[in-house]
C-alpha cells in the first residue's frame, strides 16, 4: 500500500444499517473517510468506480458472501486490503477468506482502538 492510498476512504460493506452506521461513525472519529455499501453487488460496483484504502466486509448478506468481495478485489488486482467480519464464523471460512486474499477474519463484535481493529473480548 502506498502513502497516497492511505488518504483513500474505507469501504464498509454490511447489510445491517446499524452496523454500517456504527462502523462509519467509529472510523470517522479516527479521522478516516468512509464509504458504505449495503451488499455485495453495490460493493463491487463501488470498487470498480473508486479506490479504497481498506475494505471491511460482512460475511453473510442477502445478495451474497463477503468472500465474493474478497475474490473481486483479488481477481481485479486491486491494491486494497480487505478484512472479513462475521458473527457466524468458523475455522473453514476463516481459512478460505485468508487463502483468497483477505488479510484478516474477525468475529463480531469487533472493537476499534488507536487506529487498529481488534477482537472484542
Amino acid at each position: 500500500m502506498t502513502r497516497s492510498s492511505l488518504n483513500r476512504p474505507v469501504l464498509v460493506v454490511d447489510d445491517e444499517a446499524d452496523i454500517r452506521d456504527l462502523m462509519e461513525m467509529t472510523l470517522m472519529k479516527m479521522g478516516l473517510s468512509v464509504d458504505t455499501a449495503e451488499g455485495v453487488a453495490i460493493a463491487k460496483n463501488k470498487l470498480n468506480q473508486s479506490k479504497y484504502s481498506l475494505v471491511l466486509t460482512d460475511m453473510r448478506m442477502p445478495d451474497g458472501s463477503g468472500l465474493e468481495v474478497v475474490e473481486h478485489i483479488t481477481k481485479n488486482q486491486m491494491d486494497t486490503p480487505v478484512a472479513v467480519i462475521t458473527a457466524f464464523g468458523n475455522a473453514d471460512q476463516a481459512v478460505q477468506a485468508l487463502k483468497i486474499g483477505a488479510f484478516d477474519y474477525l468475529q463480531k463484535p469487533i472493537t476499534f482502538y488507536f487506529g487498529a481493529i481488534t477482537y472484542a473480548g
